[in-house]
């Protein structure tokens, strides 16, 4: 509820706004009163940790307790509101995250310019209950600690998210060698369905049309998306949740991302090099995503696969597998159909991007397989 203000779509930072209107700008920890959002995100990092370390806990008993918590109607709904909540954070992110160094970009910015204003020429910056004067530019000091809280943050939920869907699609290794893998309970599915619902929209979304918006902030916040949608679809050992890619697939993810690229390659570049590299550094975020889900091997040899449907299986088993049919070969077939489309598209814009040696390594397995 005290983050509600973020959720409007705004070409300012929230957090810059808030600390130029404070009556301490130099001293951003000093007071909640003073600074409400920026000590509301500060919490809600310590309760997502918290949320965290209740997921990763090993126990059967306890992980049975947890699915049947968080797959409950009250579970998803939380589920959905830190969802949204990552999207306003990553947008947040990428406002600060453009003034900071290596960008720079201080033009237009009216939020920084109150911020300026606010703090004087020579502000004396309380630093863990030190004062000493700053060497560096001020407004960048008095940034880092934002960016710092909002980016930890942003961590810390896809960090939940990602846990939650080892929750659900995870299996002991002993079972998965022994050939006996249980069929998802309703509970599992449902928290795979919303976190697949939440990972397509936001591969879906689309910055609003507001003035003085720079272009590389919209570029950021969709890497960012690109790069939760990779942790989401693989385990950290980098193999996929067939029961993620099953969901991804029926909630045509794979034409969400198709469309990003659209929207990426229609951005107007204008021999303009900072927007040239944010596109460049989008397409290897979309190129690193789309070579795990054609690569063959990892597609098709995975240890986190989904119950297979014997012919010996009464009928009520039957009905009960086939909603969790899922063939390898033809979302293989699909991928590799999407990412020959865009290959082919992005072979004749190569040139724009001529200074990014990355974006050719990333290809260069892509057009292998």
């Amino acid at each position: 509820k005290q983050l509600e203000p973020m959720y409007l779509p705004s070409n300012e930072s929230f957090l810059i706004s808030e600390l130029a209107r404070s009556p301490t700008p130099t001293q951003p920890y000093n007071s909640a009163r003073t600074t409400p959002l920026l000590h509301t995100i500060t919490a809600l990092e310590s309760y997502t940790t918290l949320l965290i370390s209740l997921c990763k806990v090993g126990q059967v008993d306890m992980r049975t307790v947890c699915i049947l918590k968080w797959g409950s109607d009250q579970g998803l709904t939380i589920i959905n509101k830190l969802s949204e909540l990552f999207n306003v954070i990553v947008w947040e992110n990428a406002l600060l995250g453009l003034l900071s160094p290596p960008y720079n970009h201080t033009q237009d910015r009216p939020d920084l310019e109150r911020l300026i204003a606010a703090i004087g020429p020579n502000p004396v910056i309380k630093v863990k209950g030190k004062e000493r004067k700053d060497k560096s530019p001020p407004h960048i000091r008095l940034i880092k600690p934002l960016w710092q809280a909002v980016d930890r943050l942003r961590k810390h939920l896809a960090a939940f998210l990602t846990v939650l869907c080892k929750l659900s699609c995870g299996h002991s290794r002993l079972r998965r060698t022994m050939g006996n893998r249980p069929v998802p309970s309703p509970h599992q599915c449902d928290i795979a369905k919303n976190i697949i619902k939440f990972v397509v929209n936001g591969l879906s979304w689309r910055p609003p049309n507001l003035p003085l918006i720079h272009p590389r902030v919209s570029l950021m916040s969709m890497i960012d998306h690109i790069g939760l949608t990779g942790q989401i679809l693989y385990s950290e050992s980098q193999q996929p949740y067939h029961l993620m890619l099953l969901e991804f697939d029926r909630a045509k993810g794979l034409q969400a991302l198709v469309a990003s690229y659209e929207w990426s390659a229609a951005i107007p570049k204008q021999e303009n090099k900072d927007l040239v590299l944010g596109s460049g550094e989008f397409m290897v975020a979309w190129l690193t995503l789309m070579k795990k889900l054609i690569d063959v091997k990892q597609v098709t040899e995975s240890s986190h696969t989904l119950p297979q449907n014997n012919t010996d299986s009464t009928q009520n088993n039957a009905r009960q597998m086939k909603q969790f049919e899922f063939e390898p070969v033809h979302f293989l077939a699909k991928s590799h159909k999407f990412a020959f489309e865009v290959i082919s598209l992005l072979w004749g814009e190569l040139y724009a991007y001529s200074g990014m040696k990355t974006l050719k390594y990333e290809i260069g397995p892509i057009t292998e397989h």
